[in-house]
């Protein structure tokens, strides 16, 4: 589908942003990732 370009773009800033965050806390890349979507998509 037409967005996967987009969606891999969206993955790709988000690990990019948790290995940046990871230094900093004792959070596991899945809890930030959860966070990073939450903050992304509101509900």
């Amino acid at each position: 589908f037409g967005e996967s370009t987009n969606v891999e773009a969206f993955i790709e800033e988000i690990r990019r942003s948790i290995s940046e965050k990871a230094d900093t806390t004792r959070k596991t890349d899945g809890q930030i990732f959860l966070n990073e979507l939450r903050r992304c998509f509101p509900k």
